[in-house]
């Protein structure tokens, strides 16, 4: 059997996060923030042979806390029901951090994240 490579997951789900809701989606917090909008990163996971289980934070701001809360149950639904990023199988997903506030320390805005850990396909590499 050969070796697998994985798409970079925040480029993958940043996709798919704007196929399915319109609110802008960053890997990075913009300079000018909009009123809306989702910020993910990886921050962890492992591959196996064949399949990537990357784990990815989800900040989702919003202009208040109870808007910014509906805003992260929203994005986490959308994620859930994901079967594809990339092209590529998604065959699991599973939370490993539920929405937590985490208002942001710098701009004091309000912002709810999550983590979750997805399990994809990779792609079969032939050098």
């Amino acid at each position: 059997m050969g070796e697998y490579i994985f798409d970079p997951p925040e480029a993958t789900i940043k996709a798919y996060l704007e196929t399915v809701q319109d609110k802008p989606v960053h890997t990075t917090a913009p300079a000018v923030l909009p009123e809306f909008f989702v910020q993910l990163t990886r921050v962890g996971g492992v591959d196996e042979l064949v399949t990537d289980k990357p784990m990815v934070t989800f900040y989702c701001w919003g202009p208040s806390r109870a808007q910014a809360a509906r805003f992260a149950e929203t994005i986490r639904a959308h994620l859930r029901g994901c079967r594809r990023l990339g092209g590529r199988p998604v065959y699991r997903i599973r939370t490993v951090g539920g929405p937590t506030f985490q208002p942001d320390s710098e701009t004091k805005r309000d912002r709810y994240q999550f983590t979750l850990e997805f399990k994809v396909r990779g792609t079969s590499f032939a050098p």
